[in-house]
């Protein structure tokens, strides 16, 4: 628990807008169950890329894959299966 006289922790830009990105995957992914493949209205977050961002939910790995229409910018979040209750 922070002190009141801490100083607030500064989070930067990038790291913020990572983690939105992650929360707006995790989201799309989930959100169709059961579907494991969606075509999200995400756009990629790489500079100068317009594409959009699809998912894939790979149970066997728990997984939630993604990938960029366009730029092939892609990654995975992995545990997810673990916060379900």
């Amino acid at each position: 628990m922070k002190n009141r006289e801490d100083p607030p922790i500064k989070i930067p830009k990038e790291a913020r807008e990572f983690s939105a990105f992650i929360y707006l995957i995790s989201e799309a992914a989930t959100g169709d169950f059961p579907n494991d493949h969606v075509q999200t209205d995400i756009r990629c977050f790489k500079k100068g890329c317009h594409g959009l961002i699809s998912t894939q939910l790979d149970f066997d790995n728990n997984a939630i894959k993604w990938e960029c229409s366009d730029c092939q910018n892609n990654g995975s979040i992995g545990g997810w299966l673990d916060n379900i209750n």
